[in-house]
């Protein structure tokens, strides 16, 4: 589990994913003209990282505020929790206006400046990538369920916070950093290491 002892200690997997993606939506809109090519990567961009995955972060916000199990009303008593509330509402519903707006015909002017693409390409390439990755996550699912039937292994990850102490008068833990540990592990070490590190993360703080 320890960086040190793998044969790279960067994310490598992730990087080169990333370096392929970016090739490929590079080689997708070279017939387009500059000017047209990077407004449609930055609509892209922004449909899919800030509208989706905003709207996605704030709806688990007011999960973990809601939540009795997580006990996040406990962790965070010192502030109102109306505004935090009345914050991640505001964020999620601005973040799904996008989302759902962008499927809807442009008229007008806007109908004339388009990209040199159809209107609706945007929020499908955005939705086909979502899709992917959740391919992807389902099939690595499959792997592991298969690798636990015939290895009797379980894939492990491991999450290690470091934090840092607000000053005065607030004083409150600030995550500052997380380094990730992935291994896979015989289930019955898994198993009982995993209950240990669930009981002493709840209470940590």
């Amino acid at each position: 589990m320890n960086p040190r002892e793998h044969t790279q200690e960067t994310p490598c997997g992730a990087l080169f994913l990333h370096w392929a993606f970016t090739v490929v939506m590079i080689l997708a809109t070279i017939h387009l003209s500059p000017k047209d090519a990077y407004n449609f990567l930055v609509n892209l961009y922004s449909y899919t990282i800030p509208a989706v995955f905003g709207c996605l972060v704030a709806i688990g916000m007011l999960k973990l505020r809601f939540s009795s199990r997580e006990r996040w009303r406990e962790k965070s008593k010192e502030f109102n929790p109306f505004f935090s509330i009345l914050a991640a509402s505001v964020f999620a519903i601005a973040s799904a206006y996008p989302i759902v707006a962008s499927w809807v015909p442009p008229t007008g002017q806007f109908a004339a400046s388009n990209l040199g693409v159809p209107w609706f390409t945007t929020t499908t390439v955005a939705w086909s990538i979502l899709g992917f990755g959740l391919i992807w996550y389902l099939g690595f699912n499959a792997y592991a369920a298969r690798r636990l039937r015939n290895c009797n292994e379980e894939f492990r990850v491991e999450r290690v916070p470091e934090f840092d102490v607000d000053p005065p008068p607030n004083g409150g833990p600030v995550q500052v950093h997380e380094t990730v540990y992935l291994a896979w592990i015989a289930k019955e070490a898994n198993t009982m290491e995993m209950d240990i590190n669930s009981r002493s993360s709840r209470e940590s703080f």
